[in-house]
């Protein structure tokens, strides 16, 4: 990647992490004006925000678990603290407005909602990178499918040795 598009990129995720953060700041303010004690408490519902964000995270995981990193699950759980708190305040608000016998299932939904999602990503994410190699492998071959890999010696499996056959030396006739 040329030095050129660096700053750029970094901009653009400068510019990004300061939308998510006005976007969640504006979610806190909103949410906080449905309770009694104002942002205090939101807290209550950053643990649940984190565990959904974490579990989203490493579900998101499930199909490349080699690409998981608990520096991505921490990400994941502050993404989910920060983000999913609000959320999850506005559902329960919402809930004990509607149905006060709700809370429960609100929060089971949205765990499952967030299993689901996080199954779901990772899965699409698992299905383009099966047919990006598969588009490589027709592309690298001329157009007939090739196995990703032979078995040998590493695999457990021992190749076929080649028969010895004597040279051919252009002298021989056939009959």
């Amino acid at each position: 990647m040329p030095r050129d598009c660096r700053p750029i990129e970094r901009r653009r995720w400068r510019i990004g992490v300061v939308v998510a953060a006005l976007a969640a700041a504006v979610m806190w303010c909103v949410a906080s004006k449905q309770f009694t004690g104002g942002p205090g408490d939101l807290v209550v519902f950053a643990a649940p925000g984190a565990a959904l964000g974490l579990v989203s995270t490493w579900s998101a995981h499930a199909f490349a678990p080699n690409r998981f990193t608990w520096r991505r699950g921490l990400l994941g759980a502050l993404a989910g603290g920060v983000v999913a708190s609000p959320l999850i305040a506005l559902l329960v608000a919402f809930a004990a407005a509607w149905d006060p016998a709700s809370f429960q299932f609100v929060f089971n939904v949205g765990a499952w909602v967030a299993l689901a999602g996080g199954l779901g990503v990772g899965g699409s994410a698992w299905v383009v990178e099966w047919v990006r190699e598969w588009r490589h492998s027709r592309a690298t071959s001329g157009g007939h499918a090739t196995p990703l890999a032979t078995p040998d010696a590493r695999d457990g499996f021992c190749p076929t040795p080649r028969p010895q056959a004597q040279p051919y030396t252009g002298a021989q006739q056939h009959q």
